[in-house]
């Protein structure tokens, strides 16, 4: 429309032509005084002359302002990292994830479709696509099972976390969103499918509502949300794909540290190279596989040891790196990219007509594009190679003896039985001859001339092999050997050679390059050597020595001819005149006293050709002078940089030197360049440096310089040095490999290869601070096994669970706490501190309810880790002497009882004592374990002895790795049922049923429960562990004795008052009493008003009930009504207000239309 206003562009010619126009515009206004440019359209000059002019209009704006800058300043400064970006990264891993039937293979056909044009007619395994000019993307569907995500949480870029909305979110979303956390959280972006199932506008709208919110509350406030509305002819809709792929595009990955410092790689191909014959004989017999794929992370060595999740850590046999097979485009400026840069490569998909199968490679040939009647040439190249295969001219075997074969140049040709051919053109039989007089007969034995190409001979490319055969194989065998000149002066010594060699080589491969002598017999031919003025060994001259030894001039030789010559040499060894070499050592000092240019010796002017030596004056003196010139020059820029220094540290301490300015750090500081910057005044703020900037540049010089080092290397050299690096297209070939790998392998669960570190190949055990997941419905027993995901690896092993005391000591615990940290040792693959840990009690996909049983960090590593448990050992005394009593009952042997000789025991009444020593069997009639034990007060025969002890704990030692992709894989389970609509708990979270076991899959170590429940067999009682009630028998104590002679002693109200015991009763237990008759009388009566008052309050006790019950049944019908009354109230009040706000909105949209 004509009333809208599009925003103006900010690249291009047209923009760059105004920018340039509206400088100019403002730079006349600044110097001509009278326009107002304002802040940015002034010149530099008119701001400067009036600053005031150009401050800002509020105060609180520029303060508001100020915060924002520093805080957008302090975000910005985190830890530096070093940038490993290679030039030409690898494709970045775009993951889709979700639960069964959300849509995730219909995502991935159409950002295919979107970036490729071409369809997808199934997805398995990864596909790599050119998404732009200089970004390259890689889908991978995520498997469902449990490891397979864990594994793609390691080596994933960005998550597509797909979620059902008319259903809400999963078990498995929230899963893999804390595995993602653990491993170290990739950027996540959520996609909505399913929402065309709504027909009510304002529940879609209140779901999407619901389910954003709940997507923020996992990953961070505003996270990216994308709404998939619909479908059209088995399709998402082309916009909405257009703006997925549009975000996916423009994204920004963060480094991880872990992937940072490990080589990996992701399989998109996968082959078994094993011999049929060795197969067909052995069935079981270890295999010889290769892997393909883009190298990731950091540079990849030669011999490394490499794990493959799922199977094992195994050594790599053979790394070779080949052509990209989905290259970026060139580096031409261009706005899209044309049809032949959208390139698709999917090895494990059917795409193209080609299909990589484990032991074979596919061509799909349609009929319709080939016919086989008549003698029509083939079409293309993979035609002709299918009719070279149906139709050979003759057998291998046949081919092999007809033909010829020269290995020299001027030799004769040889037959298959090694029996030369006098005749030294080509053979007339079919098979392959020498190339020698220019015809080059193939497997149907027509010749050719010489300007016929390689696809002459009917196996299309198939002669490729042949080109720059003798350059690879020099490049091959010299890179064999140790190249110790490349060690000792730098320059590697299969670099280009200079001078004549140089001329005679690059005349060679021209002479190769033109086809003017391509023949396979060349790279037998000798290199030629020549020097400066001998002769030259000719090696095409028959007669020539044969010698591999440079020719010498004789004018070098001519020299040794001296008798002297021998003997002054002999001298320079220790079996010389030592006589001699004093007097050179005594007169050597004289001659460096001159200077330090007198070491150099004599020179020669190379202009005028005048020469000079270390006897000259006139060059001494020279030397000296400007010796001394320099010195005074040094010394000056050192003092004035002291200054400087000295300056800055007054004026602003550690701070100011800290934050120099930029051009003063960048060109040394140095005495002029520091008056210069005095002389201009002071810097603006913007051009300071500070520490972190400083730090920065310093790791990108550092980079650079590293960079241009290795660019200077030969390549071969430059591979063996660093090894390959990342965004290279790798084949790893590996010897040893379990069959059932083979056997067993999915294309659908993608294969992760990790480098590992040589201090992770070890084993030992390991310290985690370990946390049991707030969502996992048990307790952690000690001792139970779990699956740990540390690193690449994942395996079973069994933790010992313990708690730091105050005093560091590791005390044992029986079962994790219920929502605080704990210490796990654990026996496995060694692993640096810091490395995420997820556990994992069980991988079946029958459960119901939260799978990751916790999570935690590696603490460190310890060899032996003590862990210690409380024991309390109970003994009673047999033998008491004073203070002295032999305890049993506390220990079973007297081996044992000897260990604890020296510890510590309390009796329950708080006596303390020490075990002295062990008895022997029957000493005091004690049996065997008894100890003897002093106290400090005299115990009794019922005392309990206790003994309270830290005894250390064996940890189990048990590795058990998961090798989930050498077993079968588990039937399918079907896709559950959705019902429409969000949860009922209001959060958009459903747990789905637990489906029925699914036979196959890998097994692991159970726990005890899980086999006694199998068993059928419970947990096992002790006698002495049941609690039942205790009873206590009174105790009976005897009678305090005192002595008469004390008694007599004591005052008479400290004396015992006891009475003798008396035959018959006293007076007053005899008397009886006698009432009178009105005494009598007085009882009775009130014996009668008592009842009376009772049987009142029983009756007045009921009646109050039954009120109360009355009233209650009163008090409840109101409230009911009066809740009844209030909801319809409330039903009006709503209805009114929703009426309003109708009417409010369309008087509003009324007036925005008038």
């Amino acid at each position: 429309m004509a009333g809208d206003k599009h925003k103006k562009k900010t690249k291009g010619k047209k923009a760059a032509k105004r920018s340039a126009a509206k400088q100019k515009k403002g730079l006349a206004a600044g110097t001509g005084g009278g326009g107002d440019g304002g802040e940015g359209g002034a010149a530099p000059a008119t701001k400067q002359r009036n600053p005031k002019a150009f401050t800002v209009k509020s105060r609180g704006r520029a303060k508001l302002q100020r915060a924002r800058t520093a805080e957008k300043e302090q975000k910005r400064m985190h830890v530096p990292v070093v940038e490993r970006a290679p030039e030409e990264p690898p494709p970045f891993v775009v993951l889709v994830q979700g639960p069964p039937g959300v849509g995730k293979s219909t995502l991935i056909r159409c950002l295919v479709k979107h970036c490729t044009r071409q369809s997808l007619s199934e997805v398995k395994g990864p596909i790599t696509v050119v998404a732009g000019k200089t970004r390259r993307l890689t889908f991978v569907e995520c498997p469902q099972s449990l490891a397979g995500m864990v594994d793609a949480a390691k080596y994933v870029d960005l998550v597509l976390l797909l979620v059902d909305g008319a259903f809400g979110f999963e078990m498995e979303t929230f899963e893999f969103l804390n595995i993602l956390q653990v491993h170290g959280f990739s950027k996540v972006m959520g996609v909505l499918t399913h929402l065309d199932g709504f027909r009510d506008v304002k529940r879609l709208k209140k779901t999407k509502k619901a389910l954003k919110h709940r997507f923020w509350a996992e990953i961070y406030q505003g996270a990216k949300l994308f709404y998939l509305s619909g479908m059209r002819n088995g399709k998402y809709l082309q916009r909405e794909v257009l703006n997925l792929a549009r975000f996916i595009a423009v994204q920004k990955f963060r480094p991880l540290s872990w992937r940072q410092a490990h080589p990996f790689l992701l399989a998109d191909r996968f082959e078994d190279i094993t011999p049929p014959e060795r197969v067909r004989a052995d069935p079981k017999c270890d295999r010889e596989v290769t892997v393909y794929g883009y190298a990731r992370g950091c540079n990849l060595k030669l011999g490394a040891r490499m794990h493959l999740a799922g199977v094992g850590d195994y050594p790599v046999a053979e790394v070779s790196a080949l052509p990209d097979p989905c290259p970026l485009p060139g580096a031409a400026k261009k706005r899209s990219l044309n049809e032949r840069e959208r390139l698709l490569y999917a090895p494990m998909s059917d795409v193209g007509g080609l299909l990589y199968d484990k032991d074979a490679v596919y061509i799909d040939v349609p009929d319709w594009k080939l016919s086989y009647s008549g003698g029509t040439a083939p079409a293309d190249e993979g035609a002709a190679m299918v009719r070279g295969l149906q139709a050979p001219g003759a057998a291998v075997d046949a081919q092999l003896a007809a033909g010829r074969i020269r290995l020299f140049g001027n030799g004769r040709a040889l037959d298959s039985a090694g029996v030369p051919d006098d005749a030294a053109a080509s053979s007339d039989g079919e098979g392959f001859s020498s190339e020698e007089d220019g015809g080059a007969v193939g497997p149907s034995g027509r010749e050719g001339d010489d300007s016929t190409s390689d696809d002459s001979e009917g196996l299309g490319g198939a002669a490729r092999w042949k080109v720059g055969l003798q350059e690879r194989a020099a490049a091959l065998f010299s890179a064999r050997g140790g190249d110790l000149a490349a060690h000792i002066y730098g320059v590697p010594a299969t670099a280009e050679p200079q001078g004549q060699d140089a001329a005679a080589l690059r005349g060679h491969v021209a002479k190769n390059k033109d086809g003017e002598s391509d023949s396979d017999e060349e790279l037998f031919v000798p290199r030629q050597r020549s020097s400066s003025g001998g002769a030259a060994c000719d090696a095409e001259d028959p007669e020539a020595p044969d010698t591999v030894r440079d020719a010498l001039d004789e004018a070098h030789l001519a020299g040794w001819g001296d008798p002297g010559a021998a003997e002054r040499l002999r001298d320079r060894f220790v079996t010389g005149d030592w006589e001699a070499a004093a007097q050179r050592s005594a007169a050597e000092p004289a001659a460096e006293a001159g200077g330090d240019g007198d070491v150099f010796g004599e020179f020669e002017d190379v202009e005028t050709g005048e020469r000079f030596g270390s006897g000259d004056a006139a060059t001494s003196a020279a030397l000296a002078a400007m010796e001394a010139v320099s010195r005074e020059e040094l010394a000056a820029k050192r003092a004035a940089k002291k200054a400087a220094f000295d300056a800055e540290y007054d004026a602003g301490g550690s701070a100011g030197v800290r934050d120099r300015p930029a051009k003063a750090r960048r060109h040394g500081a140095d005495a002029d360049q520091d008056a210069d910057a005095a002389a201009e005044g002071p810097e603006a703020p913007g051009d300071e440096e500070t520490y972190y900037d400083a730090m920065k540049r310093e790791m990108g010089g550092r980079e650079a310089r590293t960079r241009a080092a290795l660019d200077a290397l030969a390549p071969e050299q430059r591979v063996a040095m660093e090894g390959h690096r990342p965004g290279a297209y790798l084949r790893l070939r590996f010897s040893g490999m379990p069959c059932e790998l083979s056997a067993h392998w999915d294309p659908a669960q993608p294969l992760l290869v990790g480098g590992l570190a040589p201090a992770e190949e070890k084993r030992g055990f390991m310290q985690l601070r370990l946390k049991r997941h707030r969502w996992f419905s048990r307790v952690l027993k000690n001792r139970d096994p779990l699956t740990f995901s540390i690193g690449w690896r994942r395996f079973q092993s069994v933790p010992v669970y313990a708690i730091e005391d105050q005093n560091a000591r590791h005390r044992m615990l029986k079962y994790t706490p219920e929502h605080a940290h704990c210490l796990a040792n654990v026996y496995g693959a060694l692993a640096p501190p810091g490395t995420g840990v997820l556990a994992i009690q069980s991988l079946a996909a029958n459960q119901q309810g939260w799978r990751i049983a916790a999570t935690g960090a590696v603490l460190g590593l310890d060899p032996a880790p003590a862990v210690v448990k409380k024991l309390k050992l109970v003994g009673t005394p047999f033998k008491i002497a004073h203070r002295t009593a032999f305890v049993g009952g506390m220990f079973t042997s007297q081996l044992e009882a000897a260990k604890f000789e020296g510890a510590a025991v309390r009796t329950v009444s708080g006596i303390r004592g020490t075990i002295k020593k062990a008895l022997r069997p029957s000493v005091g009639g004690g049996r065997d374990g008894s100890v003897r034990v002093t106290f400090e007060d005299k115990p009794l025969l019922s005392d309990i002895v206790f003994l309270r002890a830290w005894v250390s704990v064996e940890l189990p030692r048990l590795y058990n790795p998961l090798t989930d992709l050498l077993a079968p894989a588990p039937v399918p389970r079907p896709a559950p049922k959705r019902t429409s609509g969000l949860a009922e708990d209001g959060e958009g979270f459903a747990a789905l049923p637990a489906p029925a076991d699914a036979p196959g899959g890998w097994v692991g170590m159970r726990t005890v429960a899980q086999l006694r429940r199998a068993a059928g067999e419970g947990a096992p009682r002790q006698a002495d562990s049941l609690y039942r009630p205790v009873e206590r028998r009174p105790r009976r104590f005897n009678p305090l004795k005192i002595p008469t002679a004390l008694q007599a002693a004591l005052p008479f109200k400290s004396k015992p008052k006891q009475e003798a015991p008396r035959k018959r009763k006293s007076l007053e237990a005899r008397r009886a009493v006698v009432l009178e008759p009105g005494e009598r009388r007085a009882v009775s009566l009130v014996a009668q008003l008592n009842a009376l008052r009772n049987a009142r309050a029983d009756k007045r006790r009921a009646k109050q009930a039954c009120q109360r019950e009355k009233h209650a049944r009163v008090v409840e019908a109101e409230e009911a009504w009066r809740a009844r009354y209030n909801k319809e109230e409330r039903k009006k009040r709503y209805l009114e207000a929703g009426q309003a706000e109708k009417r409010a909105k369309r008087a509003k949209a009324s007036r925005s239309d008038d």
